[in-house]
C-alpha cells in the first residue's frame, strides 16, 4: 500500500522537505501467505518496494534527483514478534521470527547496499520479555528501545548539519553566561 502513497507523501517539489525520514516496514509484509488475511508481500517484492521508496527519499545515486540533500534516511528491519502472545490474542495471520528474521536479513542487506543507516529491529526485539503489548505491538519498554536505538544512530552519523541535538549549535547560549 505505500507504493500506493509515498509519491504523496514525499513529494520532490515540496517547498520544504523532511530533515529525517524514518522508515519502518516488515512486520506485516512478513507474515505468511497461507493464512487467511495475511498482509503478506513476497520477500522479492519486499525488497524492491523498500528500494523504491528509499530511493525516492534519498537518491544515492548522482543520477538520481532527491527530495533534499540534507534529507537524512533511517530504516528499521522487520521487527521479532512474541508468538506466544500473537497465538493468545488470537490475530496470528502467519507472524513468526522465523519469516521475521529472513525479511529482517533481507532488508539490512538492502540498506547496506544503499549506504543508508539501519536498526536491526528483529535482533532488538527477539525474546526480550515486557516489548510487546499483544505480541506485536510495543509496550512502553520496547518503545524505549527502538527510541535509543534510533537516538544512536543519529549521535554517531555523521551528518551535516547534525541532528544530534547535543552537536546543534545553540543560537542563544550567550544567554546565560
Amino acid at each position: 500500500m505505500a507504493l500506493d502513497v509515498y509519491k504523496k507523501i514525499f513529494p520532490k517539489d515540496a517547498k520544504i522537505q523532511p530533515s529525517l525520514v524514518i522508515f519502518y516496514f516488515g512486520g506485516n509484509d512478513s507474515a505468511d501467505p497461507k493464512f487467511p488475511l495475511s498482509p503478506n508481500v513476497p520477500l522479492d517484492e519486499y525488497v524492491e518496494n523498500m528500494r523504491k521508496i528509499a530511493l525516492h527519499i534519498k537518491a544515492y545515486v548522482l543520477t538520481l534527483e532527491c527530495l533534499s540533500e540534507k534529507t537524512r534516511l533511517i530504516m528499521l528491519s522487520s521487527p521479532a514478534v512474541n508468538e506466544k502472545l500473537v497465538e493468545y490474542y488470537g490475530d496470528n495471520r502467519g507472524r513468526t521470527n522465523e519469516r521475521g528474521k529472513i525479511y529482517s536479513e533481507a532488508g539490512i542487506k538492502l540498506d547496506q547496499q544503499l549506504g543508508v543507516p539501519v536498526i536491526d529491529l528483529w535482533s532488538a526485539l527477539y525474546e526480550r520479555p515486557n516489548v510487546f503489548r499483544d505480541g506485536m505491538h510495543l509496550t512502553k519498554e520496547g518503545s524505549e528501545i527502538v527510541f535509543n536505538k534510533i537516538k544512536d544512530v543519529i549521535s554517531k552519523a555523521e551528518w551535516e548539519p547534525s541532528l544530534d541535538w547535543n552537536k546543534m549549535p545553540n543560537e542563544f547560549a550567550n544567554i546565560y553566561g
